[in-house]
C-alpha cells in the first residue's frame, strides 16, 4: 500500500507540473493549484502513513520537494518570459500600430492571438522534451506574432532570447530587422545585417538564408545578397528558384546585367509559373534592349498573376516609350490601383510624366511615393528622393530640389528603373552641385 500511495503523489507531482507548463488560461491555474493543495494536505493529515516505512517517507519527501522545484522554476520562467525589451531611441509602437492596421484584419490578429498562446504552451513544457534550437524557433515565431499583434518590445525580448538559445539562428536577425523597418527605425537594420553576414555560412536553413538574401538586396547590399542567395540556392533543394530569382535581383542591381540572366532564366525554367523570375527577366532585357523578349516576359507576369501592380506599371513604361501615352497611363492607373499602400506605382508613373513635362503631376506622384515609404515595410530608397527633386529643378524649385537632393545622397537607388534615375541624379548633381549645409 505504501508502494501505491507513493506513485500516486509521483503522478500527482507529474500532473501538476505538466499543468503549469500548458498555458495561461486561468482555468488550468486553479486546476494546478487545487491539485497542489490537496496533495499537500494529504501528505498532512495522513500522518500515520507519513511516519511509515522509510522508502516510503524518503520517496514521498522527494516527490514533494519536486514537485516543489518544478512549481518554483516554472513560474520564474514565466516571469522572464514576459519580461519586454524597451525599443531603441526613434522606433515607434504607433508605427508598428499603423503597420499592423494597414496589413491584418481583426480576423488574422485573433489567429496570430491564439497562435500566441499556443507557442507559449509549447514553451513552457520541461525542457528536455525541447532541444534548443527548436525553442529558439518557437520563440522567433512568436516574437514576429506579438509584432502583429502590437508588442514589439514583448517580441524583441523573444528574439534575444532565440540568440541566447542558438547564437548561430539567422531567423534572429532577420525578424529583429524587419521590426526594426516596421516600427520606422531602419538605421538599426544595419546592425542586424553585420550579423547576418557573420552567420550565414554556418546556415543551413534554406528559407532563412533565403529571406536573409532578400534582406540585404533590399538594404543596397547587393554584393552580399548575391553570395547569400546562392548559398540558400544550394540549401533549398525543395525550391531552389526563389534565391535564383535573388541573384538575378543581385546582378542586375550591380549592373552585371548578361549575368542576371542566368539565374533568372534557370527559376522560370525551373518553376514556369514563378511569375517573379519573368517579371525581374522582363526588365533585364529591356535594360539590354531586348524589347521583344521583354514584352513577352511582361505578358506572362500578368497573365500569371493579374493583381500584381509591378509588371502593370512596367507595361506602362515600355508603352510610353513606344509612343503609346494613353494605354501607357492606364496601365499605371491599373497599377496605382493594385499597388495599394505599396510605393512603387506611384513612383513609375512620376517618372514617367516627369519625363513628358508634366512635372507639377509628377512632384504629386514624387510625394505620395514618399508618404507611403515612410510608414511601408520596404527599405528606404533614393529614388523617389531623386524624382522629387528632379520635379522641383523642372518646376525652377531650387531650393527644394537641393533639400530632396541631400535627402536622396543617405539611401541607395534600388528599383526598377536604375539608369533612369541615375541619368537624373547626374544632372541634378551638375545643375545643384553640393547641398546647402544645415
Amino acid at each position: 500500500m505504501d508502494h501505491l500511495v507513493t506513485a500516486g503523489f509521483i503522478a500527482a507531482a507529474v500532473i501538476i507540473g505538466g499543468l503549469t507548463r500548458l498555458g495561461d488560461g486561468p482555468l488550468l491555474v486553479i486546476i494546478g493549484a487545487s491539485f497542489a493543495t490537496v496533495l499537500v494536505a494529504v501528505l498532512v493529515l495522513d500522518y500515520r502513513r507519513w511516519h511509515g516505512s522509510f522508502p516510503a517517507r524518503f520517496t514521498r519527501a522527494g516527490a514533494v520537494a519536486g514537485l516543489t522545484f518544478f512549481v518554483g522554476i516554472t513560474g520564474i520562467g514565466r516571469v522572464g518570459e514576459l519580461s519586454p525589451i524597451a525599443l531603441p531611441n526613434g522606433c515607434s509602437t504607433e508605427q508598428v500600430d499603423a503597420y499592423v492596421a494597414e496589413w491584418y484584419t481583426a480576423p488574422e490578429i485573433e489567429r496570430r492571438a491564439a497562435s500566441v498562446a499556443g507557442i507559449t504552451g509549447h514553451l513552457r513544457r520541461p525542457g528536455f522534451l525541447l532541444g534548443r534550437e527548436e525553442r529558439a524557433e518557437w520563440h522567433v515565431s512568436r516574437g514576429w506574432q506579438r509584432v502583429v499583434l502590437g508588442e514589439p518590445e514583448q517580441a524583441l525580448a523573444d528574439y534575444r532570447r532565440a540568440s541566447e538559445l542558438d547564437p548561430n539562428t539567422l531567423w534572429a536577425p532577420i525578424q529583429r530587422a524587419n521590426l526594426f523597418r516596421v516600427a520606422g527605425c531602419p538605421q538599426y537594420v544595419h546592425d542586424q545585417i553585420a550579423s547576418i553576414q557573420r552567420l550565414y555560412m554556418s546556415s543551413e536553413d534554406g528559407v532563412a538564408l533565403r529571406r536573409a538574401a532578400r534582406l540585404l538586396l533590399q538594404f543596397g547590399y547587393a554584393e552580399a545578397a548575391l553570395v547569400v542567395a546562392r548559398r540558400a540556392a544550394e540549401w533549398a533543394p525543395a525550391s531552389p528558384h526563389e534565391p535564383e530569382v535573388t541573384q538575378g535581383m543581385a546582378l542586375a542591381q550591380l549592373g552585371r546585367l548578361k549575368e542576371a540572366l542566368d539565374p533568372l532564366t534557370a527559376s522560370f525554367e525551373r518553376f514556369f509559373i514563378n511569375e517573379e523570375a519573368s517579371f525581374f527577366r522582363a526588365l533585364v532585357h529591356r535594360r539590354l534592349g531586348d524589347r521583344p523578349s521583354a514584352w513577352a516576359d511582361i505578358e506572362h507576369a500578368i497573365k500569371r498573376r493579374p493583381t500584381w501592380a509591378a509588371p502593370h506599371a512596367a507595361k506602362g513604361i515600355m508603352l510610353v516609350e513606344e509612343g503609346r501615352l494613353g494605354e501607357g497611363l492606364e496601365s499605371f492607373a491599373e497599377a496605382v490601383r493594385l499597388d495599394g499602400p505599396k510605393p512603387q506605382a506611384y513612383f513609375w508613373r512620376g517618372q514617367v510624366l516627369l519625363d513628358l513635362g508634366m512635372a507639377e503631376l509628377a512632384r504629386k506622384d514624387f510625394r505620395q511615393t514618399l508618404r507611403y515609404q515612410a510608414t511601408s515595410y520596404v527599405a528606404s530608397s533614393a529614388d523617389p528622393w531623386v524624382g522629387l527633386a528632379a520635379a522641383e529643378l523642372a518646376l525652377g524649385n531650387r531650393e527644394q530640389a537641393a533639400l530632396a537632393l541631400a535627402e536622396s545622397r543617405s539611401r541607395s537607388v534600388r528599383w526598377v528603373d536604375e539608369p533612369t534615375v541615375l541619368a537624373w541624379l547626374e544632372q541634378l548633381e551638375r545643375e545643384l552641385g553640393s547641398p546647402p549645409q544645415n
